[in-house]
């Protein structure tokens, strides 16, 4: 019987993912405030001075996680409800943020993108997998649905879905909107054009209200032109209204109360994959989160992990295997996503694609 892998990507794997000169290059977590992406905070409301105060900060932690975990835990110390108000916002703003510059980030795929590659790679391969994707962009998004014709319409589609792909996103997607709650402050018809005040109004309840339900949630197809742009969704899709992005901001512990329903599903069906796993791929994602380790929790004896990284892969797989006993050490690459899809670059800096065509290359080939 073939062995069931796993495959969790991180911010690494989308940034290894870009091998050719971008717009937006994907940041890893801790880049993710660097004033490169100025332009993407001040279109939602985030100044460059925030964005300075913010990149300032975490460069006193070990990490962005780090950072914004202890902020986060220490809003509810705050004494005074107009500094809990003006912390929350902040936080909305960050979130607007993220869902915006990720937005962009996934504008960038094309066929060179190693997600497709690595689709490709799957779609010749007789082994069951499934896919859990720490990333808030569509990119590998966009590669299943060229290379499988993989649509998922719903929250539910990413769980059970005609082609028995199941792919998970714990920390939310780009292309997942939730409408306004019925009671929240709404858009007059003269305002219902203009951008700022939407994310103003966004930024200031999407943590500062009653919690919003996963049930409400929009998915708007990956290559939807309207995800390309801003003004399209202000469309009748919310009812002219602003909306929230479905994305769970960077922290070491996952605040899932602001949407109902979300935590139970993703943590269930995590934990159903991880338990029929005979190998786990861990791609450009350091796994420091709680939502992982519970997941990883309901691996079987012996489960392999595999860790692919770029200097970390060796520290990164000692740090799990001490905290998920279960796991067994596998092979730890430091080439990058590219390295270990077999791709090599060249001396001009581009990448050989036509060797992936001739040469089925697997360096875990020898596992188990």
């Amino acid at each position: 019987m073939a062995a069931m892998k796993v495959y969790i990507f991180g911010a690494g794997a989308s940034k290894g993912s870009q091998v050719h000169t971008v717009v937006t290059e994907s940041p890893v977590t801790n880049d993710l405030f660097n004033s490169q992406y100025a332009d993407r905070a001040k279109e939602v409301g985030l100044s460059t001075k925030d964005l300075e105060s913010l990149a300032k900060d975490v460069s006193g932690y070990e990490s962005l996680e780090d950072y914004l975990t202890e902020r986060w835990l220490n809003v509810q110390k705050l004494k005074k409800p107009w500094q809990k108000e003006s912390e929350m916002r902040l936080f909305g703003r960050i979130a607007l943020y993220v869902w915006n510059l990720l937005r962009a980030v996934s504008d960038t795929y094309d066929e060179t993108n190693l997600y497709k590659v690595f689709a490709n790679k799957l779609a010749k391969s007789e082994e069951e997998f499934g896919l859990v994707n720490f990333n808030y962009d569509i990119l590998l998004d966009k590669a299943l649905s060229e290379v499988f014709g993989a649509e998922f319409w719903t929250l539910d589609d990413c769980l059970n879905n005609d082609l028995n792909i199941v792919y998970l996103k714990p920390h939310g997607s780009v292309n997942w909107l939730i409408p306004k709650r019925k009671d929240d402050r709404g858009i007059s018809e003269e305002g219902r054009f203009d951008m700022r005040v939407r994310y103003d109004l966004a930024s200031s309840l999407i943590f500062s209200a009653p919690p919003l339900q996963v049930t409400d949630t929009k998915v708007v197809e990956v290559n939807h032109p309207d995800l390309n742009q801003l003004h399209p969704l202000v469309s009748s899709r919310f009812g002219n209204q602003h909306f929230y992005p479905l994305i769970f901001l960077p922290l070491t512990i996952k605040e899932y109360k602001f949407v109902t329903g979300f935590y139970e599903k993703i943590i269930a069906a995590g934990k159903e994959l991880f338990s029929k796993a005979d190998e786990v791929y861990l791609i450009g994602y350091k796994a420091r989160d709680e939502i992982i380790k519970e997941m990883l929790k309901s691996c079987k004896e012996e489960t392999i992990l595999h860790v692919v990284g770029n200097g970390n892969a060796e520290k990164y797989s000692q740090e799990i295997l001490k905290k998920i006993p279960t796991l067994v050490k596998g092979i730890n690459l430091d080439t990058g996503f590219a390295g270990y899809l077999g791709i090599k670059d060249d001396d001009s800096g581009d990448f050989n694609f036509a060797e992936t065509e001739e040469v089925e290359y697997d360096p875990y080939d020898k596992v188990g």
